[in-house]
This record gives C-alpha cells, sequence and structure tokens, in this order.
C-alpha cells in the first residue's frame, strides 16, 4: 500500500470519531447497501444505514463474510443487476 504500520494505525485512530450520521438523511438517491451474511463487523453498520437512508436497500449476500466481491462474485453480480434494473 505504500504507507507503513504507523502511518496506518495514526489514520484509523483519526477516523474513529468521524459521524456521518446527520449526513444520511441528505442522501436521496436508490443506494443498495450490500453486507456478506457472515461480516458480523459491518452487519451492525449496515443494518443502520439501510434505515436512515431514505431509498435505501439492504442486500444480504448468503454464505459470504466481508470480502463479498470476492467471496461470492456470482451472488454480487446478481444483486446488482437485480438493482440496476
Amino acid at each position: 500500500m505504500g504507507r507503513d504500520k504507523k502511518d496506518i494505525i495514526k489514520l484509523a485512530k483519526s477516523m474513529k470519531n468521524i459521524n456521518f450520521t446527520e449526513g444520511l438523511k441528505n442522501i436521496i438517491c436508490p443506494t443498495l447497501i450490500i453486507c456478506g451474511q457472515k461480516d458480523k463487523a459491518n452487519m451492525k453498520s449496515s443494518k443502520y444505514l439501510s434505515e436512515n437512508i431514505k431509498n435505501a436497500n439492504l442486500c444480504i449476500i448468503e454464505n459470504t463474510g466481508h470480502v463479498v466481491n470476492t467471496e461470492n462474485s456470482k451472488g454480487l453480480a446478481i444483486e446488482l443487476e437485480k438493482f440496476y434494473e
């Protein structure tokens, strides 16, 4: 990535207090929230986003963890096709 561990840790710490909550109400375009069924780290946030973005749909990709595009590319493609129809 071109960065050392110290820089990555510094970046992660600087981001922990960022809060986008107020901005969610300003998103008005159709939004697809995708989360792998086994992605425990992001499931809560995915549900929150889908509940707080006006035109959002939550799609849980079955039998998939965090890296949906490599773990279940076919399932992801199917859901993207449905969304763009």
